[in-house]
């Protein structure tokens, strides 16, 4: 799910944008939620417990979308802003809350689309949510990405990334409830005693799916539907 923001004082423009940025999620089977704001203040004190991108209006009244920006980095560093402007004379003051990018209020759909995946894209890429296991003396921090899929052995769980191998003492649905909690589309339970990370998964027959280096893994007849689903969302938002 990706959680974008608008704040911006035309009413007008902020639906023309909304629009248009709906379409282009929308092409590429993005899930996501867009928040509207008429006014920096707006924004400040009704701030999203999660955001992902903020389409900030520079030229607002009272407090401009610079003065806006250098509040919100107080508390959120990590959020990405694309200052929409009509002209491009911020260039330093983006600089200094570390903008994005600069986007023309003229701009057509085809040259915000390039900005706004360009942005997800690289967002992506620097979010790594990791999997922290404690195991009697050891602490294990494993990238979920690189989780091919996860299998029972009681009264442990064996954890098979793509470099090595974990062996620690959970319920395979207590598992399943963590990697949700950090990635809810990558992770499908295919099975009573197995998880895949659907974003390896290199094909699928009726019985056994195949991950990255072809190790085949069962997939229960009773989740292969809902599997099929899960499969077409994940791949959907790798685009």
């Amino acid at each position: 799910m990706i959680y974008l923001a608008i704040c911006d004082d035309d009413a007008i423009f902020r639906s023309k944008l909304k629009e248009m940025l709906a379409r282009i999620l929308d092409d590429s089977s993005f899930f996501y939620r867009i928040y509207e704001f008429e006014s920096g203040e707006d924004l400040l004190k009704n701030y999203p417990k999660q955001l992902d991108v903020i389409f900030l209006d520079i030229q607002m009244k009272q407090k401009n979308g610079i003065e806006t920006a250098k509040e919100i980095r107080i508390y959120d560093t990590q959020v990405d802003i694309l200052f929409l402007t009509s002209v491009l004379d911020y260039a330093l003051e983006g600089y200094e809350v570390r903008a994005y990018r600069y986007i023309l209020k003229s701009a057509s759909e085809e040259q915000l689309s390039r900005h706004v995946l360009a942005c997800l894209k690289e967002r992506r890429l620097r979010t790594t949510p990791e999997l922290v296991l404690r195991e009697k003396n050891s602490v294990y921090r494993i990238d979920v990405h690189s989780i091919l899929y996860i299998k029972t052995k009681r009264p442990n769980l064996i954890i098979h990334t793509l470099k090595d191998n974990y062996s620690i003492r959970m319920s395979i649905t207590d598992m399943e409830n963590r990697l949700q909690q950090l990635d809810s589309t990558s992770f499908y339970r295919c099975h009573n005693s197995y998880i895949v990370n659907l974003k390896q998964v290199e094909s699928l027959g009726s019985q056994l799916l195949k991950v990255t280096g072809g190790i085949e893994v069962p997939v229960s007849k009773y989740r292969l539907s809902g599997f099929k689903i899960a499969l077409t969302i994940a791949l959907g938002e790798m685009v």
